[in-house]
């Protein structure tokens, strides 16, 4: 009987097709695989750069911070000097008002001695009755 067109090939053929099947399948899963670990790559790569981005941009933001604080800084330590100068030249000028208070008082006091003095000795040498007793008259 001559073999059908419809019959089942051999055994030997059919292991063969059943190995082409199995090494294709194998290449369509190694395929597979390998599209997903380029794509889980990309994605890493895709992460990566977005992450380096916002690390830079945070760097420059913290840069920025840095140089404002810096600036910040310089003027309030320029502030409490002037501050500070200014402190020094009020006391400067509180010693030297102090300074002339105590001139003016010695002064005054000097005046006020050599007055005293000077009523004293015009006490003893004029008394008001004529004598050299002093003012009270006795």
């Amino acid at each position: 009987m001559p073999p059908s067109v419809h019959a089942q090939p051999s055994t030997p053929d059919r292991r063969a097709e059943a190995r082409i099947n199995a090494q294709a399948k194998r290449e369509e899963y190694r395929l597979k695989a390998e599209v997903d670990a380029n794509r889980e790559r990309e994605q890493r790569d895709a992460d990566l750069v977005t992450n380096l981005a916002e690390m830079d941009r945070q760097s420059a933001i913290d840069q920025q911070k840095i140089a404002a604080d810096y600036e910040n800084n310089a003027l309030d330590r320029q502030t409490e000097l002037q501050r500070e100068g200014m402190k020094q030249e009020t006391e400067v000028a509180w010693m030297a008002t102090q300074e002339r208070i105590a001139d003016k008082r010695l002064v005054a006091d000097v005046q006020k001695a050599q007055a005293t003095a000077v009523g004293k000795a015009i006490d003893r040498n004029q008394a008001p009755d004529g004598n050299r007793q002093g003012r009270t008259g006795k």
